[in-house]
């Protein structure tokens, strides 16, 4: 999870050098400039989503989406489900 655009940017740098690529190289696969990647390794804040999504395809990653807080209702159900007292998620 990342909780800012630096931790993102960081993320995708680390995935860059595993495999491998150039700025220059994922820029170019990703149809996008080597300054763009340079920003977004950055984290700088002002990045287009799509292109975003390009990089991370080439990359071979997902942007999963993760609620911050937890939904209490669909934690009452599962607690139902199994037959847990409510808070006894173990």
């Amino acid at each position: 999870m990342f909780r800012s655009t630096r931790e993102l940017g960081a993320a995708v740098r680390d995935r860059r050098n595993e495999r491998e690529l150039t700025q220059a190289e994922l820029a170019r696969r990703a149809g996008v400039s080597r300054e763009w990647v340079n920003a977004l390794e950055r984290g700088k804040p002002n990045v287009n989503v799509t292109q975003l999504m390009d990089v991370l395809e080439v990359l071979d990653l997902a942007l999963d989406l993760t609620p911050l807080t937890r939904d209490t209702r669909a934690d009452e159900i599962i607690d139902e489900l199994f037959g847990r007292e409510p808070d006894d998620h173990s």
